[in-house]
């Protein structure tokens, strides 16, 4: 069910029953992290990796996302190792450098935190990282995780959103979910939830369906509602 703010300063403005959030690129600012760790590992291939090469893996799972890499630049390897030895530079570069947060991410988390609307990481990346994130968000925010490896079809399919909103004990379509690729958007807006698109380092074409948002630092209780309330008014017979 959708929620109503409880506050005195938002009465009768509607929240959604939770919040799924894309990680990499929506709450976190490490896909500087994954470029620097592909192009450490692709380069002791011999790939010359540069940022337009990063385009073309970012919303995908770590292995397919290697695979996809590895056959566009026709060098024979182990999607499976090269994948999981750039996540794992990842887990270093975040461990040493600390875990960087994009505009509004924190502020939003705690927000809804304090309403208690639940969230959930909803990500490609793997458990390891996504646990290293989720022990540094605020207090109370991101109860539930959903990685790329404990789904059995990860984005564009729609599974990791549906488990996400499971996880939380809702239903997806009283959900609202947060991404920045075309894959996640694709897998966000197929399970049924309210899907907002926040582009980041790459464009996201215009669809039915998908609400645009500039930065997670306008994701006010007023955004909530107007989106919540058009999905409502879209949804009557």
């Amino acid at each position: 069910m959708i929620a109503d703010v409880t506050s005195t300063a938002h009465a009768d403005l509607l929240l959604p029953a939770g919040v799924l959030f894309d990680m990499d690129g929506t709450l976190t600012d490490s896909e500087k992290f994954w470029y620097q760790a592909q192009r450490e590992i692709f380069g002791n291939l011999g790939i010359s990796w540069g940022h337009d090469d990063q385009k073309l893996v970012i919303g995908l799972d770590i292995v397919d996302g290697a695979q996809r890499a590895l056959e566009h630049f026709g060098v024979q390897a182990d999607a499976e190792q090269v994948g999981h030895a750039i996540a794992q530079r990842v887990i270093e570069l975040a461990t040493e450098y600390g875990v960087p947060w994009r505009p509004g991410a924190l502020e939003l988390l705690t927000w809804l935190a304090q309403r208690g609307v639940p969230s959930a990481l909803v990500t490609s990346s793997y458990l390891p990282f996504a646990t290293i994130v989720a022990n540094n968000a605020p207090q109370g925010s991101l109860e539930a995780l959903v990685t790329g490896d404990r789904v059995t079809h990860s984005k564009p399919h729609p599974e990791p959103f549906q488990m996400a909103a499971r996880l939380l004990g809702h239903a997806p379509g009283d959900c609202v979910a947060f991404e920045d690729s075309v894959y996640g958007v694709q897998s966000a807006h197929d399970s049924g939830a309210v899907t907002v698109a926040v582009p980041y380092q790459v464009p996201i074409p215009s669809q039915p369906g998908v609400i645009f948002l500039d930065s997670l630092e306008y994701a006010t209780a007023e955004f909530f509602d107007r989106i919540l309330r058009e999905r409502h008014t879209l949804s009557q017979p």
